[in-house]
């Protein structure tokens, strides 16, 4: 009967060299990332940014559906392709005949606006 030692270090070494092969499978399969985003309000106005670092305007899209909005991209180089992809549920308030889009320095900037109904206004107390 022969004995081994046991070594984590090699076991850690095995753990990481499975969880590279995943990670280059899953690149090759061009599955869509989820980019981050951040939201800020300000009087009525939402500014919603959302990174998507290397992506030209012309592979950026930007739809509406109801109060769904999506947002897709696409970075290529080379033979290798990034896809970005990412929902946001609207709430009724906003204006979805009105949002803007502009994209800069890989970041897509969506502007929203309130509908006039729902903007909030101050009630005189008689």
């Amino acid at each position: 009967m022969n004995l081994t030692t046991y070594s984590p270090v090699h076991n850690l070494s095995r753990v990481f060299d499975s969880l590279m092969d995943y990670a280059r499978n899953e690149q090759t399969q061009n599955h869509a990332q989820s980019p981050k985003s951040y939201l800020v309000e300000d009087k009525g106005i939402y500014t919603l940014e959302i990174d998507i670092p290397g992506v030209r305007k012309e592979e950026t899209k930007v739809n509406v559906e109801g109060s769904l909005l999506k947002v897709s991209a696409m970075r290529k180089r080379g033979e290798d392709e990034i896809h970005y992809e990412r929902e946001f549920h609207l709430s009724e308030e906003v204006d979805t005949s009105n949002i803007q889009a502009s994209s800069e320095n890989g970041v897509l900037t969506l502007t929203l606006q309130r509908k006039p109904e729902a903007a909030s206004k101050q009630i005189a107390v008689m």
